[in-house]
């Protein structure tokens, strides 16, 4: 298995991380609270109206950005690949773009297939083994952001090595093949005496 992504997204699965457990463990769903956002406004692209009904008491600018995190949930095609973490893993997905409304007013996407916290070799993706830059992304205070570190994540679930690492590798076996060669030669030359 080898995964591609289109574009890479991290998602806070609710505040403190209360739908965590009910996403990854129970349902393989995205889920978004946001329930004051009325679900219509999103399905017709309202963005600016979206933005407005939440820069109510607070600054526009921080509006805006909500609004551009509810806009990803619902806008971001099936070649998306989600991550977040949870329970010291890195756990990833694609998901349907299909949102469904739940009763309690946040919104849901089904994640096609499951979650998954191993890489293409089975290894789990233990965040004690993952690079500080892309755990950064734990401390993010939004929900939804681009992971920057993209290519090391598609990377790392794929089980393929850094190229940094396989540069050193192969000055590694350059170096032993040269010393292999130097005693090789010294050695015909001493029988040659």
């Amino acid at each position: 298995m080898t995964i591609k992504a289109k574009k890479t997204l991290y998602i806070k699965l609710g505040e403190r991380g209360k739908y965590e457990r009910g996403c990854i463990e129970e349902d393989d769903t995205l889920r978004l609270g946001y329930e004051e956002v009325p679900d219509a406004l999103c399905r017709q692209s309202r963005w600016d109206e979206v933005a407005l009904r939440l820069s109510e008491g607070k600054d526009t600018g921080a509006a805006t950005r909500h609004a551009n995190q509810i806009r990803l949930f619902y806008e971001s095609g099936s070649d998306t690949l989600w991550i977040t973490f949870y329970r010291g893993l890195l756990w990833w997905c694609f998901s349907e773009p299909e949102v469904t409304l739940l009763e309690d007013s946040s919104k849901t996407r089904p994640v096609i297939g499951r979650w998954r916290a191993n890489d293409a070799k089975g290894s789990p993706l233990q965040t004690s083994g993952l690079s500080g830059k892309l755990l950064k992304l734990q401390g993010f205070r939004g929900t939804i952001c681009a992971v920057q570190e993209r290519e090391y994540l598609v990377r790392r679930i794929n089980a393929e090595k850094e190229p940094n690492v396989l540069a050193a590798e192969a000055a590694r076996d350059s170096f032993a093949d040269t010393i292999e060669s130097s005693i090789a030669f010294t050695g015909e030359t001493s029988n040659c005496w």
